[in-house]
C-alpha cells in the first residue's frame, strides 16, 4: 500500500544525447505511516551495464529523521536492488503530515566508453512521513481547498492535515506553469488572476499513488474593499 505503482527513470545521459536504459524506480511519492518500521523502496536496473546508486534523506526544514540504507549500492545490469528507509527517531507533529525528500543518484559504473560522457543523474523523490489517526482522507483533501482574493491576488488555503499538489491548475482556462504544493493548515498566493470580475479556478491533485484525482473548479470573485462583510458575501453570491 505504501508503494507508487507508477515507475519513474533514472537514467544516464551521453553526450550524443540518447536515453539510455538505466535505474527504473517503483515511485514518484512514497507514504511512512507511523505504525510502520521501515519502507522499502524497490528499483530495477533495466540496462546490461552496472549502476552504482547513491541515495540520500532531506527534510523540508529542520533536522531529518530518516536514514537510507544501504547509502551507496552498486545494481548489476539486469538486477534488482532495495533501499530501506528507516525512521532513527525524533519528534514530529502528530495531527499533521510532515514532508522529506528521497533523492536518488544513479551513475554507469567503470570507465566510459570513447567519446562520450557519463553524468550521474539525481531524482528527488517525495517522501510523506503520515502520523496515525490520518489514514483516511488523503486523497480527498484537494477537494477541500479554499478560494479567495487577498490583497488583490488569488489565495489558497489547506484546512486539512494533508500536504495537496495542485496539478494540471489553470485560472480563466490559462495553464498556471508553476507548481505547488499546499502545506497543511497553510495558505500560499498563486499567480495568474488579474483584474477581473472573477477568476475561474480549475485544479486536480495527486493521490498516494501519483494518479490524478478528478477535476474541480470553483469561480472566486473579486472582493469589494467599501463593503461591509455581509455584503461582500451577498456580491459574492451575485457574482456567481
Amino acid at each position: 500500500m505504501n508503494k507508487m505503482n507508477k515507475s519513474f527513470p533514472v537514467l544516464a545521459l551521453f553526450c550524443s544525447f540518447t536515453a539510455h536504459a538505466g535505474i527504473v524506480i517503483n515511485g514518484t511519492r512514497f507514504v511512512f505511516p507511523e505504525a510502520a518500521e521501515s519502507l522499502t523502496v524497490d528499483m530495477n536496473n533495466t540496462a546490461t551495464t552496472d549502476f552504482l546508486v547513491q541515495t540520500k534523506i532531506s527534510p523540508l526544514q529542520g533536522n531529518t529523521i530518516f536514514v537510507a540504507t544501504p547509502p551507496l549500492m552498486m545494481v548489476g545490469g539486469g538486477h534488482a536492488g532495495k533501499i530501506r528507509i528507516i525512521r532513527t527517531g525524533g519528534i514530529l507533529p502528530a495531527d499533521r503530515e510532515s514532508l522529506f525528500y528521497l533523492t536518488i543518484a544513479a551513475i554507469p559504473a567503470g570507465r566510459p566508453e570513447a567519446n562520450s560522457l557519463q553524468i550521474a543523474v539525481k531524482s528527488r523523490m517525495k517522501l510523506f512521513y503520515r502520523p496515525v489517526g490520518l489514514n483516511e482522507g488523503a486523497d480527498l483533501a484537494y477537494q477541500k481547498l479554499q478560494w479567495e482574493m487577498n490583497d488583490g491576488a488569488l489565495q489558497v488555503s489547506n484546512p486539512t492535515p494533508y500536504f495537496v499538489t495542485l496539478s494540471q491548475l489553470k485560472i480563466n482556462d490559462q495553464p498556471v506553469e508553476q507548481r505547488n504544493m499546499v502545506a497543511p493548515f497553510s495558505s500560499l498566493k498563486v499567480p495568474g488572476c488579474h483584474e477581473s470580475a472573477s477568476c475561474q479556478v480549475q485544479w486536480q491533485s495527486l493521490n498516494d499513488y501519483a494518479a490524478l484525482m478528478p477535476v474541480r473548479k470553483t469561480s472566486v470573485a473579486r472582493s469589494h474593499p467599501n463593503l461591509l462583510p455581509q455584503q461582500k458575501e451577498k456580491t459574492r453570491e451575485d457574482e456567481r
